[in-house]
């Protein structure tokens, strides 16, 4: 999977390889992370050795897919824990920390000799990333605006795209609105953790240019494999597309429990809110592909 859409990158034109490149984002992202999301939610809950194999085991097999998979899920995954403080203060902070700390040791031994050789070029070679090369690929707020969608391409986004796209469609955008006003995004700890990544991934996706980059740039040496930091990017999709599940999923809750005038505008709202994951599709859709 991870191979397929880099090589369709190298020869398409630049439309279908945005299209390309923001689905194989989306999807390999948000499939991962979702036994990701599990495995640290359960870790937060359950500390013990079986919940750090599980963790280190999702996250080592998201990491072999790329090493910009490995920056962007090690970045998720610390963010999501630190806006669940009630699973770690007080007594649950040494057994949290401990195993947390296994999975990771777990995780970098499975890792190093993959990792080894990109270590030992940055040593002997002093190939690295640099700030300067990451100002090149920061992102611009019209990326975010930017989409292969036809829906939206021809009608007003194409005056965006340049060189990437990070819309993550209407609906999806209108639903994680109302999952944000709603206060499901605060109350449900999950919730809060997709949040709480997709606005660290904004904030990464400008590099240098985001105030603090520079520090956190020297501080963390994974940012240094980085060069397209625009690709933090593909964390807002992911928390977008999770998010607006949340949202859908109240919606349906509030309008089961709510009494509607008629029977009919019952079966008329219940209708619409199941048809909305077809419409999301069809939103999104780049179909067809124009050479």
């Amino acid at each position: 999977l991870p191979a397929a859409p880099r090589v369709l990158l190298c020869v398409s034109s630049p439309t279908v390889r945005a299209a390309i490149e923001q689905a194989a984002g989306a999807i390999l992202s948000a499939e991962s992370n979702r036994p990701l999301d599990q495995a640290v939610n359960l870790l937060l809950r359950e500390p013990g050795i079986r919940r750090a194999c599980t963790l280190a085991g999702w996250f080592v097999l998201q990491a072999l897919t790329s090493v910009y998979l490995l920056v962007f899920t090690a970045t998720a995954l610390v963010v999501a824990a630190l806006v669940r403080p009630r699973d770690w203060i007080g007594t649950r902070l040494v057994p949290v920390l401990i195993w947390s700390g296994v999975a990771a040791a777990l995780s970098a031994a499975v890792l190093a000799p993959f990792l080894i050789p990109y270590w030992r070029v940055t040593q002997d070679l002093g190939l690295t990333r640099s700030l300067e090369d990451a100002q090149r690929f920061v992102v611009n707020w019209g990326a975010y605006l930017a989409t292969p969608a036809r829906v939206h391409f021809a009608a007003w986004s194409q005056s965006f795209f340049i060189a990437d796209a990070l819309f993550p469609g209407a609906i999806a955008l209108v639903l994680t609105a109302v999952a944000v006003a709603r206060g499901v995004a605060w109350r449900d700890p999950r919730a809060r953790m997709c949040l709480a990544f997709g606005l660290a991934g904004l904030y990464l996706s400008f590099g240098p240019a985001a105030p603090g980059y520079a520090l956190l740039y020297r501080v963390v040496p994974l940012l240094q494999a980085i060069r397209a930091v625009s690709r933090f990017g593909y964390l807002v999709i992911v928390a977008v597309s999770v998010l607006a599940a949340y949202g859908l999923a109240d919606l349906r809750r509030h309008f089961a429990h709510s009494v509607l005038e008629t029977a009919a505008a019952g079966r008329a709202m219940r209708f619409a809110l199941a048809a909305i994951p077809l419409l999301v599709a069809i939103e999104v859709s780049p179909a067809p592909v124009g050479y």
